[in-house]
């Protein structure tokens, strides 16, 4: 990110902290899924709290669901 902050895992929740190295802050696209998963947690991805009804990002066990499908547009996670 521009400030410098890496996007991290803090229980099940993803929160901006400073950079730390640790596996928590390593993402990577999965193109089979369209999800993008946790280094750390293989079987978690992105998804968007309560089942897409939250305003906040989790990782959750990739399901496929809407809420957890991601394209990347224009410099955005969409």
């Amino acid at each position: 990110m521009a400030s410098g902050r890496y996007l991290d895992i803090v229980d099940n929740s993803i929160v901006l902290k400073r950079r730390n190295g640790f596996p928590t802050q390593k993402w990577f696209f999965d193109d089979h899924s369209k999800t993008i998963k946790s280094v750390a947690f293989k079987d978690k991805s992105w998804s968007i709290q309560s089942q897409g009804k939250g305003r906040n990002l989790e990782v959750f066990k990739t399901n496929g669901e809407w809420f957890q499908l991601i394209r990347f547009d224009r410099n955005n996670f969409v």
